[in-house]
Order: structure tokens, then sequence, then C-alpha cells
């Protein structure tokens, strides 16, 4: 096949600009993918880091206020401790007051009883 003087040249200098524009095409895609991937990742990543702060600001907290929790209810558990020791405490006192009293009653049934045994046995 021939061309006119000229043709050929300008065919080839469509087909350059042709191809040119499409190379610039398909770079601007890639580029804009590229940085849609990149804009993807990078903000995972900071979604991440944020969740990873809060889940350790979170724990962090939870632990605090566990162990004030903790140690109110110790705070708690020994009043109420001191409050059961007291009284069996005041129980036993009793008890013992108690068992005196009964001892010294039987004491005396007893000594009154053996005087009036005496007695009988005197006659």
């Amino acid at each position: 096949v021939f061309f006119a003087r000229g043709v050929l040249e300008k065919l080839e200098d469509e087909r350059s600009r042709a191809l040119d524009d499409l190379v610039v095409k398909l770079q601007s895609v890639v580029r804009g993918w590229l940085l849609r991937t990149h804009y993807t990742l990078m903000r995972t990543a900071a979604v991440r880091s944020q969740a990873r702060w809060r889940a350790f600001s979170a724990r962090k907290r939870y632990l605090a206020l566990r162990g004030s929790v903790i140690l109110a209810q110790a705070r708690w558990r020994r009043v109420v401790a001191a409050r059961r020791v007291h009284q069996l405490r005041r129980y036993r006192a009793a008890t013992r007051i108690q068992s005196s009293r009964r001892r010294i009653v039987q004491r005396r049934l007893y000594l009154a009883q053996r005087r009036a045994a005496g007695g009988l046995q005197g006659l």
C-alpha cells in the first residue's frame, strides 16, 4: 500500500497522539487507584490505632474503677467483721455473766440443801 506524500507521517502523528492520550489516561487511572488504595490503608491503620487507644483507655478506667470497688468492698467487709467481733464479744461477756450468776445461784441452793441435810442428820 502506497500513501501520498505526508499522509503516512500524518497517520503516524495521529497514532502517536492517540497512544499518548491512552498512556496518560492509563497513568491517571493507575495513580488514582494507588492513591485510593494508600488512603484506604492509611485510614484503616488510623481507625485501628484509635480503636486500640480507646480499648487501652477503657481498660485503664475499668481497672481503676475495679480497684476502687475492691477497696470499698474490703473496707466494708472490715466494718462488718468488726461489728460481728464486737457482737460476739458482747455475747460472750453476757454468757459469762449469766454463767457466773447461775453458778452463784446453784451454789447457794447447794449450800442451803447441805445445811438442811446436815440439820436432818443431826437429829
